[in-house]
This record gives C-alpha cells, structure tokens and sequence, in this order.
C-alpha cells in the first residue's frame, strides 16, 4: 500500500509540469516555391492554422514573416542590372550616331548609376570603360580635348588591357588621345573617402583601396569610387578631381535589413530548379538561415516540384537536419500538415476538413488535444487507475484483519 502512495505526488508532478511547463515551439514559414502565389497562399494557411495550436507558436507577423512568406517583388539582379545597363549604353550609342549629344550624356548618367549600384569586378571596371570612351567621343566632337583625355585616362585605368585603337576603324584625333592616355601621370591629387561608419571598404576604378575613412592619392581627372561594407548595398560615384586637389567622398551606404537578408534568401532558392521533393543541402542551409534570422526552433519550408505540385518539409534548428518531404494533399488543408511533419501528437478527426476556422464564423476556437495537455490527461488517468485500486486494496486488507480479530475473540463452549 504504502509503494502506491509513494507513487501518487510523482504522477501527480508529471501531470501537472506536463501541462504547465512544456512550451510551445516557435515556427516560421519559408516560402521557397517557383509559383510563388501558390506557395503564398499555403503560408497564410499554414499561419492561420498554427495561431490555434496552444502547442505552436508562428514568428510573429510583420516585415520579416513577409519577406519569408508572401510573393517577392521585383527586383534586379546583378545580372540584370548589367543587362539594364548594357541596354542604355545601346541607346546612347544610337544618339550618338543620330548626333542626339544631350540625350547621350542623359544615356550614360544611367548607365553609369546602374553599374555603380554593383559590387566592382572586371566586367563592371569593363562596361564604365566603354561608357567613358563613348563619352571622350561626344567631348571631341564638340572640341573639348581636355576633357576627353580625361575620359580616355579613366578608360585605361578601368581596363588596362584594352588594346590600342585601330586607325582604320576610329578617327585619327581618338587614336592619337588614346595613345596620350596611356602615359602615366603622377598622383598629384588626392581622393578622401568617408561613410556613416567606419570600416567600409573602398574602390576607386576597380581596384580596391583600402576601407573608411580612406585617403587616397590619385592622378587628376575623373575616378569612380564605390564603396561596401558587409551588410550593406554596394553604392558608387563619378567623381572629378583637379592637380593639387583633395575631394572628399561621403558614400551613402544602405543598411541591409533583416527582410532584406530574408529575400536574399529566398531568392537563391528560386535561382535554381525547383526544390522538391529532393532538394538537400541547398534548401537545409536556407532553412538553417532562416531559422537565425527569425530565432525559431522549427521552420516549415514550402516548395514545389516541376509539375507545380506543393510540398513541405520541417527543419530542425536544434539538430540542423530537414525532414523528408510530404506532399499537400490537393484538397487537404494546413492541420494536416502539421500533422504530417510531425509538429501535432494527433491526426486531424476529419482529414477532408481540417482547415482553421475562419475567425468570423462560430468557431470553438483552438482545439485542447495539445501534446502537453494529452500527457496531463493520462498522468491524471494513471492517478485515478491508482488510487482505486489502492482504496480497493486497503479495504480488502482491513476485512481480512476484522474477521481474523473475531476468530481470534472467540471462545467455544468446549474450551469452557
């Protein structure tokens, strides 16, 4: 008797603690589909169905639970930012032989502001060369040479390996400057660089030098300086620099905002084929980064296959692994999903319905069979189941005892 009543305040702790202490798990949703309208759409869904789950708990809505969820905007890529400028450049070379000189320079300002918004490389250093010479032609053609040599000294800069100008192709005035521009000129003038903060690092004509606040010597004429600091979108400026002259630089860097990183996320899954139902490593390291952004212990990444048909998969933060992918059924709904990933103890009791309820009908409001409250519900089970069987016990003992004191009490009239 006494080892069941031992046992009695330890179910009735694991009962009580079950109910009380287990929290619930914070959750986010990646929407990693090509049809990003469809995968939206299930993210509502899933969102709505996890705020009835007392066991569940979604990343809190706003900006960053709408940069993992909803459809993506526009936006331009490297690629196509190179793209753009490569198109206005065509455009401006097409003034340029309609003689439009304005409109040429208007042209190349955009060029030239679409390619400075890109991290420096070769083929950047390489596009800002084409639109420094186009320019040097308009400035000779309007008897500007000085100003031309200028743009020609930048186009060596920027593409060193450029050969010279073939005189049957290019006038002889371009052809003797271009020549000019290649001799090398002292650094009598000086570029200082600054931004907001401190540790930015900076390029002038696509090579590197040094990081904020940066002082740099550098020849007269025009330069192009572009600055970048992690975290932050690239940002760049044609600046114009006389001998003996020191120009200061203040880069306007753009803070990259946790959305921003989200997007960024998203975007690299959507660069490649579609994720599931085998994407691995690249779609496990988007769900781990996700989880970081968001401080989640599980995210529910939405994908799709090459027929459009959506699935999910659960990543764990805790283990780093991500599950094995499911398929949504075509007229399931987001419980079952829930259930299916494993995030729910109990299947849904109609899985031809088993959507949330729409918060303006007469709802019951979010569903008690939670894991945490099905483990106070057996605790409390065994507790009955023991305590019955302990007083039944008890009882049986303290008959046998009364009857055994009665035969014990009694004297046969023999004994007399």
């Amino acid at each position: 008797m006494y080892a069941y009543l031992a046992v009695w305040p330890f179910l009735l702790t694991f009962g009580i603690v079950s109910s009380a202490v287990a929290a619930p798990r914070s959750v986010a949703i990646l929407n990693g589909a090509h049809d990003q309208n469809a995968g939206a759409e299930l993210a509502r869904d899933l969102r709505a169905a996890l705020d009835m789950e007392t066991a569940l708990r979604p990343l809190r809505a706003g900006e960053l639970a709408r940069a993992l969820e909803e459809s993506l905007p526009p936006m331009a890529s490297r690629q196509e930012r190179l793209a753009a400028a490569r198109s206005t450049a065509a455009r401006a070379t097409d003034a340029l032989v309609r003689m439009q000189y304005r409109r040429v320079f208007d042209q190349l300002e955009e060029a030239e502001e679409l390619l400075l918004a890109v991290a420096p490389g070769p083929d950047v250093s390489r596009r800002l060369a084409n639109l420094a010479f186009l320019r040097a032609i308009v400035l000779l053609r309007d008897d500007r040479t000085a100003q031309a040599l200028d743009e020609l000294r930048a186009v060596r800069r920027l593409d060193p390996q450029r050969p010279e100008l073939d005189p049957s192709r290019y006038p002889p005035q371009i052809v003797r400057l271009f020549a000019i521009a290649g001799t090398a000129v002292s650094p009598t003038a000086a570029l200082r660089v600054t931004a907001a903060f401190d540790g930015a690092t900076v390029y002038i004509d696509g090579l590197r030098s040094g990081s904020t606040p940066a002082l740099t010597y550098v020849s007269p004429g025009v330069h192009y300086v572009t600055g970048i600091f992690p975290g932050d979108h690239a940002i760049g400026e044609r600046v114009t620099v006389a001998p003996g002259q020191t120009v200061t630089v203040k880069l306007r860097l753009t803070r990259v905002t946790v959305d921003d990183r989200a997007r960024y996320v998203r975007r690299q899954l959507l660069d490649g084929a579609p994720i599931a139902p085998s994407g691995g490593e690249a779609v496990r390291q988007a769900a781990s980064r996700a989880a970081a952004l968001s401080s989640v212990e599980v995210v529910i990444v939405v994908g799709d296959d090459q027929g459009g048909v959506l699935w999910t998969s659960l990543y764990e933060a805790s283990s780093g692994r991500l599950g094995k992918w499911r398929r949504v059924k075509r007229n399931g709904e987001a419980r079952d999903v829930f259930w299916q990933l494993g995030l729910i103890t109990l299947p849904p009791l109609r899985p031809d319905s088993i959507a949330p309820t729409d918060p303006g009908s007469d709802s019951p409001g979010k569903r008690w069979w939670t894991p945490s409250r099905v483990k106070a519900s057996v605790a409390l089970g065994v507790i009955a189941s023991v305590v019955g069987v302990s007083l039944y016990h008890l009882r049986q003992t303290s008959q046998v005892q009364t009857v055994s004191g009665s035969t014990c009490c009694t004297v046969s009239p023999a004994t007399k």
